[in-house]
């Protein structure tokens, strides 16, 4: 059985999930929504742990999945987590663009090296997972990473110190970016950095040497300095060709996007900010979260009461449940 976590304002993943309901390889009533009107900090995983118990296959995630059985079967195999990478929709905004190109200059290739370097993947996306209810009792179930925000990093790395494969499905599941302000695309870019220098700080520190376009503006202008045109111009042409061919690489060929080449345009721009929010993120561990603030401390989640203090305890089971109260309360009248 599978248990998809909603969200408040999710609405796609119940068609996906009566499409779910009419694949013919899974178990008689194979599927079962989540509660919904949740916004639980960290997303579809606390949703699931607060949602139905009882399954014998649990996947989180907020995708449109063209073939969902995919993802149940996989994990049916002898794989600990099985997991994807997504292909963006943009819903034609700068912002809903920015958010699209992430996948294709940041997170496939970052894991794609890391699972090069590392010989084997030891984490989880968190846009899609699936994993079977005997790898998930062995670590504990989702209770024990109710507090952490990075819960999907921490799934994939505590199923693979058990000895369990984490796999990459070969066919991307599809992410919808919706329209946000620049204010909400800086949180939720600043929280993803909080996040990572938590699970990976040594790799946070190392992202110094990835910043392509810092780099070819410091080359740019040292050479202008030193009167050297064409060198100055190279460095800038070689970082175009060689991030702007990273992204579409990654994008069109790899996963599927032929609608990319619109938004190429942007790539320096992404940079740009990111490079600005990387900066941040050394000298901050607060988040936001669904417009509630969160300190995180060693990878936990302290939620920042109305005072500006923080409990001396993580977030836990109680405040989700007290969460979940309240966002019921705030559900539309059927």
């Amino acid at each position: 059985q599978a248990v998809l976590g909603l969200g408040q304002l999710i609405l796609a993943p119940r068609p996906a999930a009566e499409e779910l309901r009419t694949f013919q390889p899974l178990p008689p009533d194979p599927v079962d929504l989540g509660p919904a009107g949740l916004d639980l900090p960290g997303g579809g995983d606390r949703q699931l742990q607060c949602g139905r118990g009882q399954c014998r296959q649990e996947l989180g995630g907020d995708m449109i999945v063209e073939e969902p059985g995919g993802h149940l079967l996989a994990a049916r195999l002898a794989v600990g987590v099985v997991t994807a990478l997504y292909k963006s929709v943009s819903v034609g905004t700068v912002t809903s663009n920015l958010d699209a190109l992430a996948m294709y200059m940041d997170s496939a290739p970052a894991a794609l090296v890391a699972k090069k370097i590392e010989g084997k993947m030891r984490f989880a996306f968190g846009w899609t997972m699936a994993t079977s209810k005997k790898c998930l009792a062995e670590i504990g179930g989702w209770e024990a990473m109710v507090n952490y925000q990075s819960d999907d990093f921490e799934l994939g790395k505590r199923i693979a110190e058990c000895g369990h494969r984490v796999e990459l499905i070969a066919k991307p599941v599809t992410m919808v970016f919706p329209n946000e302000s620049m204010r909400e695309y800086f949180q939720h870019e600043l929280r993803w950095s909080i996040g990572l220098k938590s699970v990976r700080p040594m790799g946070y520190w190392g992202l110094i040497f990835t910043h392509g376009l810092t780099w070819a503006l410091l080359g740019f202008a040292t050479s202008m300095v030193r009167g050297s045109v064409t060198i100055a111009t190279s460095y800038l042409l070689a970082y175009l060709v060689l991030r702007v061919g990273l992204t579409w690489i990654t994008g069109s060929w790899g996963l599927g996007d032929r609608k990319l080449w619109k938004i190429l345009w942007l790539v320096p721009v992404r940079d740009a900010l990111s490079f600005v929010i990387w900066i941040i993120g050394f000298f901050s561990d607060e988040i936001t979260w669904r417009g509630l603030g969160y300190r995180v401390q060693k990878g936990r989640l302290l939620p920042i009461l109305s005072t500006g203090s923080t409990p001396g305890a993580p977030v836990g089971i109680g405040f989700l449940n007290n969460q979940l109260s309240a966002n019921r309360q705030n559900l539309p009248r059927s």
